[in-house]
């Protein structure tokens, strides 16, 4: 054994168990049956387990034993360290892990949302992907609407009803930490060790946020009877010296880093919605950049939140105004700011383009808009300022169309962002 040692090194059998146990769940998916995504599960925590035993025996008898067990038990003490330790031994001894699944289907109407189809499975009951997907499609096409906005969401449980990767994520992370403070600690400089590294590093699932594996956003045209899935993006940030990266929206900032770019920007709410719209008009001024739809979410804590993204059909951005709605009913939430283009109709129009799909209602637009929105019921109110994009370089305008802010309640009152404008009334009048 002090020869395998010596040939691979101390850390290799261990990463060699981390990359295994993420290979195994990179193959979990929402297209697979349960019995599939069970054995990835199974594997999963047997290889993730494996990681301490095979790093104990590589060690031991070397000058690195109190650091290994120091280091692991600062790592792996936590309540999901022990819950990994308890699944692994279940799957192993007893029986495979006990899987559930829900699938919800939620439509999205032009103010407001609905779930229309809900059903929960376990191995006794499951539909096969394509047939339930084929049943969702048929119901979906069934209301004779012409144009049909909705998403389809698989949530997955493991004992008591409790969402599992949440626990799994932080799981993977412990382990990710704990390996990298031992090679810190034992100064290895391994290939193998690197190369299994470069291979962790590609595989996706571990690093993905879930809903976006998870949730599916669809839309349904009836003239042509087509169902169209969209292709989605969001802005993330690296990690320093690690795989994972952080969704904008996850990462809280002081309204206090304005100052730099904004002085005094942050003392009220209207001078940080200016410094958000100069932020962003910078970026619509570049004809090169593309700028997604962007929420900012302004806590009473004096912090804020980035969330930009992207989808290339409406049911995104649908989606996400309704999430940012329901996070205002249990966080402390003073003001939501968005931006996004916008096509503008003459209003001798309407009658007409309300009998056509979003596709054909787009070529009869006649103008694109930067639209900025501030949603709040503590003393802005409804704020929007827009600007045409074919003059979004005129200074002039620029500044004449910042001046005139103005509360606009009554133009968005049926807005697609209505679930928020509720959600905050709903806060303020409980107050």
């Amino acid at each position: 054994m002090s020869n395998d040692n010596e040939n691979f090194g101390l850390l290799y059998s261990a990463y060699h168990k981390f990359y295994s146990a993420l290979k195994h769940l990179n193959q979990f998916c929402v297209g697979n049956d349960l019995f599939d995504n069970i054995s990835s599960l199974d594997s999963f925590f047997s290889e993730y387990r494996n990681i301490t035993f095979v790093l104990q025996k590589s060690l031991n008898k070397t000058e690195y034993m109190d650091d290994y067990k120091s280091i692991r038990d600062k790592h792996f003490s936590d309540p999901v360290s022990k819950w990994m330790v308890l699944s692994r031994n279940k799957v192993l001894k007893q029986q495979p892990f006990e899987l559930k699944k829900k699938v919800i289907v939620t439509i999205y109407l032009p103010t407001n949302s609905l779930e229309f189809f809900v059903q929960e499975f376990t191995l006794s009951n499951e539909e096969e992907y394509s047939v339930l997907n084929h049943k969702i499609m048929t119901m979906i096409a069934d209301l004779k609407l012409l144009e049909v906005h909705f998403s389809i969401e698989y949530l997955f449980y493991k004992e008591h009803s409790q969402e599992l990767f949440e626990d799994i994520t932080v799981s993977i992370i412990n382990a990710f930490n704990f390996l990298q403070e031992m090679e810190g600690r034992i100064q290895e400089d391994n290939i193998l060790v690197n190369q299994l590294k470069d291979k962790i590093k590609k595989l996706h699932f571990y690093k993905t946020p879930k809903e976006y594996l998870f949730i599916q956003d669809y839309v349904y045209y009836a003239d042509v009877n087509k169902f169209e899935i969209s292709q989605r993006a969001y802005m993330s940030f690296g990690v320093k010296d690690s795989p994972f990266c952080i969704p904008s929206k996850d990462i809280r900032i002081s309204l206090n880093a304005f100052d730099k770019l904004f002085p005094r920007a942050n003392e009220s709410l209207k001078g940080v919605f200016k410094a958000f719209l100069f932020q962003h008009l910078f970026i619509y001024q570049e004809p090169t950049q593309k700028v997604m739809p962007t929420f900012m979410v302004v806590y009473e804590d004096g912090a804020y939140t980035l969330h930009s993204f992207q989808g290339t059909i409406r049911t995104t951005i649908y989606r996400e105004v309704n999430a940012i709605a329901k996070l205002i009913k249990f966080e402390k939430i003073k003001a939501v700011l968005f931006t996004c283009e916008e096509y503008s109709y003459l209003l001798d129009d309407f009658q007409e383009l309300y009998s056509m799909s979003y596709p054909d209602r787009i070529l009869h637009a006649k103008n694109e808009f930067a639209s900025f929105y501030m949603l709040s019921k503590q003393e802005e109110g409804i704020v929007r300022c827009s600007f045409d994009l074919k003059r979004i370089l005129d200074k002039e305008y620029i500044f004449k169309q910042i001046r005139q802010l103005e509360r606009q309640k009554e133009e968005i009152k049926n807005s697609f962002l209505s679930p928020i404008i509720r959600a905050l009334n709903d806060i303020w009048s409980d107050q």
